[in-house]
């Protein structure tokens, strides 16, 4: 008769189990593998399918789209167009995905470009005044000045390796022209000595 399990397998089924067990959890905390869970579906699922929809709608809109030469020319085709008409049903079906994922995934790091991307959809939607208080939702609840500071430390740390680099090359540079001007000095000896 065959096992149906291995010890090995029986292990690491007690060992996620123990793992699992957690005596205090804050609401909302998530950690491990559910933070993960959130992280990867939150991402991949809604959000990446909702990004599609909106792609597809902004290459539509540009498409069908004709440049009125005789006004002043819009940046984005889909300011200057008057009526979204046909991509309004996958702009409502993009708001529909994102709103989804932010009500099942809060507290994952995508919530943020979630709301990103709802905003934008109901700014091309030319749903103005929602588009605006998502905006501010945005900014006021997940604070740029966070995103900001991170972007900075990444700047800095740049900045680091770039001064590394370049300290690195200074180095090179030196030894180089040390070999070079030993090289220099055996020729000259040389010279010297076969004359």
């Amino acid at each position: 008769m065959k096992r149906f399990y291995s010890p090995k397998s029986g292990f690491i089924l007690l060992l996620l189990a123990v793992l699992s067990c957690v005596s205090q959890k804050k609401k909302g905390e998530y950690k491990g593998l559910s933070k993960f869970y959130h992280n990867t579906s939150a991402k991949y699922n809604a959000y990446f399918n909702a990004r599609e929809l909106m792609n597809l709608s902004l290459a539509r809109i540009e498409a069908g789209f004709k440049e009125d030469y005789s006004k002043v020319l819009a940046v984005f085709p889909y300011e200057a167009t008057e009526d979204v008409g046909g991509e309004k049903a996958n702009l409502d079906k993009a708001i529909e995905k994102v709103a989804t994922d932010i009500s099942i995934h809060k507290y994952s790091r995508w919530a943020d470009d979630c709301y990103f991307l709802l905003a934008k959809a109901q700014y091309v939607k030319k749903d103005y005044e929602t588009a605006e208080a998502s905006y501010d939702f945005l900014l006021n609840e997940y604070q740029p000045s966070r995103i900001l500071q991170n972007s900075k430390s990444l700047k800095e740390k740049n900045a680091k390796s770039v001064k590394k680099e370049r300290e690195r090359k200074k180095e090179d540079a030196k030894k180089e022209a040390k070999k070079k001007a030993k090289a220099k000095a055996k020729a000259r000896a040389k010279a010297k000595t076969s004359k």
